[in-house]
């Protein structure tokens, strides 16, 4: 075998460099022959050893014949924890896992490892790195020694969070972004293996949450269990109002909050009108349905908004006398107006109408007046004659503007 390289040291970068420039490789079994290369990263726990241009061919080791095999022998300084392993440029490989043993490995039988990971070793120890794979051409080979400093830690935003009921917390740490397995115990007996998991905690009270990550294959179970969560009492606001179907004949509400607490109140009563008194009354200025919604803030400090639709109804209902005296005169034509008490023209009182029909009968069943104007009513005529003074039938039909259909019937006394 024939070989030329060159050793580079740069001390500010603590960076080493082998060169071997397309120089043909061979390794026949796992014997002397297999090319070795001393990958000493002492001296600095954050160096990093680079070897370019590397041509291989040939078998190598049982487990995977035939294949080219390379043989690193690697120790690091005692301020490092592991080192990285990487393949690039040229004939790159199928896939670039590796072996690791001791210096004084009896073939190529230990577990594989994933390139580009973190590996974790024990200082001034030195290992056989074999790599066994298919043949390339021109690749580079990087180790990069991780120190203690570099290595990813638990290093959460914040140890301690406070929030009021329900709290939703997001868990999460960037410098575990490449850790191999998470566990979380939220402290309210669930948890979970995401790396950045969302939990909504229900219950009020002080969770002691914990982490426990591992990093590598080989590295040591790093846990943090000093995060504290602290979740305030903030239940669900409950509010009532009088009468429960309101309509226009009574449309002044009464809001009541009987959760239990509340010191600040800001209401919304879906008609443009607000108020921040904790009961307010009121009146709503015509009928249909509005949107209530009031945000409240306890003694804690906590925040929550109830919502929730009242409907106020026409009433679906109406006035009518049981007696009138027509005027003896003359006839109006049951034109009439309502801010005159003369009584002189008998007819309901009734709003919110989308049509109605008032007619009156005379004893015999004869109908005598019929109207679908809600401005005329029956002023005791009939065909120009005053009729006598007698007790008389009415019937109504009313739809009203919120769909609904009355029909009722009655008597009214004429008087002269």
């Amino acid at each position: 075998m024939t070989s030329f390289f060159k050793i580079v040291q740069i001390f500010s970068l603590a960076y080493f460099a082998l060169n071997l420039s397309s120089v043909a490789l061979f390794g026949q079994g796992c014997t002397a022959d297999v090319p070795e290369f001393i990958v000493d990263l002492r001296g600095n726990p954050d160096s990093i050893w680079i070897v370019e241009n590397v041509d291989r061919s040939g078998t190598c080791c049982d487990f995977q014949s035939p294949n080219t095999c390379l043989k690193f022998k690697i120790k690091i300084d005692s301020g490092a924890k592991g080192i990285i392993f990487s393949v690039s440029g040229g004939t790159m490989p199928s896939n670039t896992d590796f072996k690791l043993m001791l210096a004084d490995e009896t073939g190529c039988e230990s577990t594989t490892y994933k390139s580009k990971q973190i590996l974790c070793l024990v200082p001034e120890t030195t290992y056989s790195l074999i790599f066994c794979q298919p043949d390339g051409n021109h690749n580079n080979f990087t180790i990069k020694s991780v120190s203690n400093a570099t290595l990813p830690n638990i290093s959460l935003t914040g140890k301690y969070a406070e929030g009021c009921q329900p709290f939703e917390v997001t868990f999460y740490d960037q410098k575990t972004s490449k850790a191999e397995t998470f566990n979380w115990q939220f402290g309210d007996g669930t948890s979970s293996t995401e790396s950045m998991p969302y939990h909504v905690y229900n219950d009020t009270g002080k969770f002691n949450v914990s982490l426990t990550i591992t990093y590598d294959q080989n590295c040591v179970t790093t846990s943090v269990d000093d995060i504290f969560v602290n979740v305030l009492y903030n239940p669900e606001i409950i509010v009532t109002h009088s009468p429960e179907n309101p309509d226009m004949t009574n449309p002044e509400v009464s809001f009541n909050i009987s959760t239990a607490g509340i010191i600040q109140a800001l209401w919304d009563f879906g008609d443009g009108d607000t108020s921040t008194l904790l009961s307010p009354l009121h009146s709503y200025p015509d009928s249909g349905k509005y949107n209530v919604s009031v945000l409240t803030t306890n003694a804690l400090g906590c925040e929550n908004k109830s919502n929730f639709k009242i409907e106020v109804s026409t009433g679906n209902d109406f006035e009518i006398p049981t007696a009138f005296m027509p005027n003896p005169e003359s006839s109006c034509g049951g034109i009439y107006n309502i801010n005159e008490h003369n009584n002189y023209v008998f007819y309901p009182i009734v709003e919110y109408v989308k049509s109605y029909n008032f007619q009156v009968f005379n004893r015999w069943g004869e109908m005598i007046f019929s109207s679908d104007d809600l401005s005329i009513g029956w002023d005791g005529y009939y065909k120009g004659t005053l009729c006598k003074q007698d007790v008389y039938i009415w019937k109504i039909e009313i739809i009203y503007l919120d769909g609904t259909n009355l029909k009722k019937a009655g008597n009214v006394t004429l008087l002269r």
